[in-house]
């Protein structure tokens, strides 16, 4: 008889598994029967995992931080490069340079090497906050120094500016009394650290680095000539009259070398206009601000007389008939001419009137300054122009800018705009004028001067009030609207 087979397990079977959890454990591993159980060197094993992804964590962190530093390095470094190599470069068009128009303030050129890294990169970074923006939105509220007292309201961005530039002086200041600086290097930064001053309304401290620009520089040359008419307009502004007369002065003597009566204390009106472009503008500019003095301060006589000199000599500049034929530079210089003409114009239109005299030459100057302001105006909005006498009113859009050819060029571009401002301005000035000089004698005629008006400032009351400071807008609005009302 056959004794029953004794089943055996097999060599090759393994031993069966019992599952706990999400793991599998073997037989031969501890178990608690009232609780789960846990594989042997499991807690060893997690703090090895954690212990490892932190070191990945931090070292792939500390990877991606040094490439973020070395990117932002990168873009800051190389957007110090472009502003040096593309935005302070030498002007390389010839018609802008044979015009002068890179002598301009808004214009700043290469840095000089010997203001060390941080001097350089801190005129660098002024010029970015008052071209591109400083980041920061608003404006502050600072005490004014323009001698009015009270308060007020500066950009933020020419903020940043200033503090970029009072750094970058405290930087040159040793190195000038060293003689390590170029010889023009700390004039030239003085005299943009007043331009910056000045667009801030900080009269006396822009006056302070004007004054000390013009004791480094050497007293003649085109930097002599603008720090001196720039010192004349501030002494103004801060009621110094004998100190304003005297730097305007000095600037028309140094632009004027070749006549040597013109070296006193008093303005005297030359009777040639100076070869340079650029002297020529700053004459310009020079002239109107002596007869707005003359003028405000009562002296109507020697108003009229400097008005009169003035318009004699500004039409003796050369410009040509055709301006559309001309180049941008050239263009650009005879507009910036006849807005400053059209606007003696209007100060001897103005001074005619306050001594009484009522004849039909005071209409005539204003309709001489309000048809070459507005056609200074067209030209730089890029209208369409009819040279009828009397051609139908023109709006300006409000948004209007200068052909491309003056906004393609660095030295072109700021002082088109700003003269395409000016001029819409001056415009506005001289119909509004003629408006309310003849309200009371042909009120159809002086609705359409105010209509005209209007239309120089945009195409509604609405694209006026942006355009214009809000106490000419208002003016307007209340002349226009009253006599329409009574129509």
């Amino acid at each position: 008889m056959l004794a029953p087979r004794t089943l055996r397990l097999s060599s090759r079977v393994r031993p069966s598994f019992r599952v706990v959890g999400t793991r599998n454990i073997s037989s031969n591993q501890h178990k608690d029967a009232d609780g789960p159980i846990y594989p042997e060197g499991a807690f060893a094993q997690d703090a090895s995992f954690f212990s490892d992804l932190a070191r990945r964590f931090i070292k792939f962190s500390a990877i991606g931080t040094c490439a973020l530093a070395a990117i932002g390095w990168g873009v800051f470094e190389g957007t110090q490069m472009w502003v040096e190599h593309v935005e302070f470069a030498s002007e390389k068009d010839q018609d802008a340079r044979s015009w002068e128009w890179h002598l301009e303030p808004d214009n700043w050129g290469e840095t000089d090497p010997a203001l060390g890294y941080k001097g350089r990169h801190s005129i660098r970074a002024a010029w970015m906050a008052m071209n591109w923006g400083s980041g920061r939105s608003g404006s502050l509220t600072n005490e004014a120094a323009s001698g009015t007292g009270g308060f007020s309201v500066v950009n933020t961005d020419l903020a940043r500016a200033n503090e970029f530039l009072n750094t970058a002086v405290s930087i040159a200041e040793p190195r000038s009394a060293s003689n390590i600086l170029k010889p023009q290097t700390m004039a030239t930064l003085l005299a943009q650290h007043g331009y910056v001053l000045e667009r801030m309304n900080d009269a006396l401290q822009a006056k302070a680095q004007y004054t000390r620009s013009w004791a480094s520089a050497p007293g003649k040359g085109h930097l002599a000539t603008y720090v001196a008419a720039r010192l004349g307009d501030i002494n103004r502004r801060l009621g110094l009259s004998n100190d304003a007369l005297a730097w305007w002065a000095r600037a028309i003597c140094i632009m004027q070398p070749s006549e040597p009566a013109l070296a006193t204390e008093t303005p005297i009106i030359p009777t040639t206009v100076p070869s340079s472009p650029f002297d020529q503008r700053v004459l310009a500019s020079i002239l109107v601000s002596l007869s707005a003095f003359y003028a405000t301060s009562g002296h109507l006589q020697e108003a009229q007389v400097v008005e009169e000199d003035s318009l004699r000599l500004m039409r003796s500049i050369p410009i040509p008939d055709t301006l559309t034929s001309a180049t941008p530079a050239q263009a650009l210089h005879s507009l910036f001419i006849l807005h400053r003409a059209s606007l003696l114009s209007i100060h001897l239109a103005e001074v005619l009137h306050s001594r009484q005299n009522t004849s039909p030459m005071v209409l005539q100057w204003l309709s001489n300054a309000a048809e070459s302001s507005e056609r200074v105006a067209l030209i730089l909005a890029d209208a369409p122009m009819d040279n009828t006498k009397h051609r139908p009113p023109q709006f300006i859009s409000s948004d209007a800018k200068p052909p491309t050819a003056y906004l393609s060029s660095r030295s072109l571009r700021r002082p088109a705009s700003n003269l395409l401002r000016d001029a819409r301005r001056t415009a506005v000035e001289a119909w509004s004028l003629m408006g309310i000089l003849t309200e009371d004698s042909n009120p159809k005629e002086a609705l359409r001067y105010y209509e005209r008006a209007i239309l120089c400032a945009g195409n509604s009351l609405d694209d006026a009030r942006q355009e214009l400071p809000e106490s000419e807008w208002r003016l307007l609005h209340r002349n226009y609207s009253r006599l329409r009302g009574k129509m």
